[in-house]
């Protein structure tokens, strides 16, 4: 699919949002169900949610690139955009790996309380839950330049340090959709947690704009 100039959208960032949905709304589509799909597998037990994190990431981050590209007007081709899952793949394991290598120890910390009992465990997973949530917005936030070729990793990673020690509030916003996303997740039907991709990316965009200009 082919994308001429949002001449005649309107600059209202909503509106824009919407009709760069809706311009690429089959590929969207397309990778919402390979998301939907790799994500239904995280019911099953902490284990397949972590299979599901490697899995689901990456095609977001597609998303990501394709609703990046229909905003700024750019042609958006499923073929790129397919030659980009390489990419996409190494660049969202390795940004977010410090953020679900986190989650791994917190979660065991949890576990670990509700087996024992001992009150201290309880202490190092609610540390480990807030080292979680920096992390990741850190590395959530450092995808975005990283897809659009802005930036290699390691520095995008150190621009998304710096941007969340100066201006928190958009790395947590953007661990907040995503929470938020998870959550919704859960209790949506199939079909359902196919859309719910659209919106995710869109947001995922606002909140990390300032690094991909």
């Amino acid at each position: 699919m082919t994308y001429n100039a949002l001449a005649s959208v309107p600059r209202n960032p909503l509106t824009r949002a919407a009709a760069a949905i809706w311009t690429d709304l089959p590929v969207q589509l397309l990778l919402g169900t390979a998301a939907a799909a790799a994500w239904s597998l995280a019911r099953y037990s902490v284990l397949f949610t972590f299979i599901a994190l490697l899995i689901v990431v990456p095609i977001l981050g597609l998303q990501l690139a394709v609703f990046t590209a229909s905003y700024d007007g750019r042609a958006v081709r499923l073929s790129a955009t397919l030659a980009l899952l390489p990419r996409a793949a190494l660049s969202a394991w390795l940004l977010s790996g410090p953020g679900v290598a986190a989650f791994a120890l917190t979660v065991a910390a949890f576990q670990i309380f509700a087996v024992s009992g001992h009150s201290w465990m309880l202490l190092s997973g609610g540390a480990g839950l807030a080292v979680t949530v920096v992390l990741t917005a850190i590395g959530l936030m450092a995808v975005p330049p990283t897809l659009a070729g802005k930036q290699p990793r390691r520095s995008a990673w150190a621009d998304a340090f710096i941007q969340f020690v100066s201006r928190p509030a958009s790395g947590l916003a953007t661990v907040s959709v995503f929470g938020l996303a998870g959550w919704a997740s859960s209790v949506l039907a199939f079909p359902l947690l196919i859309l719910l991709s659209l919106p995710l990316v869109a947001l995922w965009h606002a909140t990390t704009r300032p690094l991909t200009n």
